[in-house]
């Protein structure tokens, strides 16, 4: 510290301390397009100043799409002194600890002041007294404008529902909005290109749809607009406004975003899901679930074509502020959001559900889900599959499965040795017929007042007595004395018992004789001719006994041209098959003849 004589002295140079509205002041417009509003402005300075000079050292440079540039009104000039001890240059700079206060203010209005940026200069001004100067040309800015002006509110007019919109003609055009503004460019495909920068006159503006190229997965529905713009005054073209043509939808400044991490291999493990839903109101939701701690980054394209993840819009918080920050991809510093292990899920919970904001890329982690009803789901799901095969199981035993007693059915007509026995060593070869004749004598048999007791009211006691006559028809048979066995799945199977054990019926039994077998001849018949597409076909027949059944052989070219393997057409659609299943006609001539015949 050193001292100086009180008459060497020399007080600093007069400085500016405070502009009003201040410096880079966003002012809100309610004026008309086309129309100018006034705007007060006030000058502090530290000292007593030439209020003549100051007046005429103020200029101003503005852009506006009018070009219109405002300028003060001499009537409404006053200069005073006064004393503010909380100057500040402007409001985002807040008080300056030590700052010199103002002892001097000019107050004026300006007029003509349309919307967008305008700059303030202030020449080098002298004191009252002379002695001193500014020694400095000081420049101030303030914006106005409408709220959705991107020159003016930055962040609040980021996105718009006006800004693109379509002509009669299916051609699409911009709406522009941004007073103040040099020039812009505009993108089409969220930024994946951009034309060249054009001067800004606003108005509408043609445009035409830029080419992309991308993923499924990086596909988007509808219309959507990017338009930069640059303004020289403010030296910068950070002002930018997005929107979509399609009407009610939710603003977004990103077609997607997929959430990236260890969990997921960052993106190269493609069988977890991990796109972020966007809710009603704008905000991108995911809920994360993983060990703790965790890491993950918001990944705007995710995948690109060669399986590898696309790092140009990847977010990450490298200062843990809760603001997403963005990188360049060839930055060493690791850009993520980590969720240490002291901020893992409190009790009770799950997950966190992460929401972002992409007005202002904040983010935000909620703790979600609950660990009792997962818990429960667990027990259910054990306790579940349990509980519906025992009821399944108890369904199918008491609807579909059971065993009745047909205690009201016909006597079988039987004698002292089992049916079974006789049929397997073919007693009824071997014994005369009169020895069977006594053997019957002994025969269990069915009295009326026993099946009058057995069908209880029923009227139709007769009927006991009394043997069926059943026709078959099947491409699928076994003739038992004669060997021959045409079984090729559970039809066959079928018809050898039926064969073996109806002996209480009888049975006539139309079946078609197939190639690769020599049948022999027994009880021939008169042939059936058949008429199919006009033309006739000649169907042999023959009578062949065996104990209760009566089997009626076909015989005819379209029958033997199947084989004891395919006994089947192979097809069903052409007009073979048409030919082959239309003889079958000749079973109800086979039926009559039967009939008529007493047989």
């Amino acid at each position: 510290m050193a001292y100086v004589p009180v008459e060497k002295w020399l007080k600093p140079s007069p400085v500016i301390t405070k502009f009003e509205p201040g410096h880079d002041a966003r002012i809100l417009s309610n004026a008309d397009p086309g129309e100018q509003v006034t705007v007060p402005i006030a000058f502090y300075f530290s000292d007593e100043m030439n209020c003549k000079q100051v007046q005429s050292a103020i200029s101003f440079n503005s852009a506006t799409v009018d070009g219109t540039t405002p300028s003060i009104d001499n009537s409404s000039v006053a200069c005073q002194a006064t004393n503010d001890t909380t100057a500040i240059v402007s409001k985002y700079s807040g008080p300056i600890t030590g700052q010199i206060p103002g002892t001097w203010v000019l107050h004026a209005n300006l007029v003509n002041v349309s919307d967008g940026v305008h700059s303030v200069t202030v020449g080098n001004v002298s004191t009252q007294v002379g002695n001193a100067s500014t020694n400095a040309i000081n420049h101030f800015m303030f914006r106005i404008g409408k709220i959705d002006n991107p020159m003016v509110f930055v962040r609040a007019a980021n996105y718009s529902d006006t800004i693109i919109k379509q002509y009669n003609n299916g051609s699409l055009f911009i709406s522009h909005k941004a007073s103040g503004a040099d020039k812009y460019r505009y993108s089409s495909n969220w930024g994946s290109s951009w034309t060249d920068w054009q001067h800004y006159e606003g108005g509408n503006v043609t445009i035409s749809p830029q080419d992309w190229s991308g993923t499924k997965l990086q596909r988007w529905t509808g219309n959507h607009i990017m338009v930069q713009y640059w303004s020289q005054i403010t030296g910068s073209s950070n002002h930018l406004q997005q929107g979509d043509l399609e009407a009610n939808t939710t603003p977004r400044r990103y077609p997607h975003i997929f959430v990236h991490g260890s969990f997921n291999e960052y993106g190269y493990d493609s069988g977890i899901a991990n796109t972020m839903e966007q809710n009603g109101s704008g905000i991108w939701e995911y809920d994360f679930m993983n060990e703790w701690p965790s890491e993950f980054q918001v990944n705007v394209w995710g995948v690109d074509n060669d399986g590898k993840p696309d790092l140009t819009r990847a977010f990450g918080d490298v200062d843990s502020d809760g603001v997403l920050d963005l990188l360049s991809p060839v930055s060493l510093l690791k850009n993520v959001v980590t969720i240490p292990n002291s901020s893992y899920p409190p009790a009770h919970s799950l997950a966190y559900r992460i929401a972002v904001n992409d007005a202002d890329l904040r983010y935000y982690l909620t703790p979600v889900g609950s660990s009792w009803k997962q818990a429960l789901i667990y027990a259910l799901l054990v306790v579940i599959p349990i509980i519906t095969s025992i009821a399944a199981t108890w369904a199918y035993l008491h609807t579909f499965y059971s065993v009745k007693f047909n205690s009201v059915g016909i006597a079988e007509k039987g004698g002292l040795l089992p049916m079974a026995v006789k049929r397997d060593f073919h007693l009824d070869r071997l014994i005369p017929e009169t020895a069977l004749g006594t053997l019957r004598k002994f025969k269990r048999t069915t009295t009326p007042e026993t099946s009058m007791n057995t069908l209880g009211t029923r009227s139709n006691a007769l009927a006991v007595s009394q043997r069926r006559t059943v026709l078959i028809a099947t491409m699928e048979y076994h003739i038992e004395d004669w060997d021959i066995k045409i079984k090729i799945g559970g039809l066959g199977v079928m018809a050898q018992l039926m064969s073996q054990n109806l002996q209480h019926q009888d049975l006539v039994w139309v079946v078609p004789c197939v190639g690769g077998i020599e049948y022999p001849v027994d009880q021939r018949a008169k042939p059936m001719v058949v008429t199919i597409l006009g033309v006739d076909y000649t169907v042999q027949v023959q009578y062949h006994h065996v104990r209760n059944i009566t089997y009626v052989l076909l015989d005819a070219p379209v029958f033997r041209q199947n084989s004891k393997a395919e006994p089947y057409p192979r097809r069903m659609d052409d007009i073979d098959s048409a030919i082959f299943y239309s003889a079958w006609y000749v079973l109800s001539n086979s039926v009559r003849r039967l009939v008529n015949s007493g047989c």
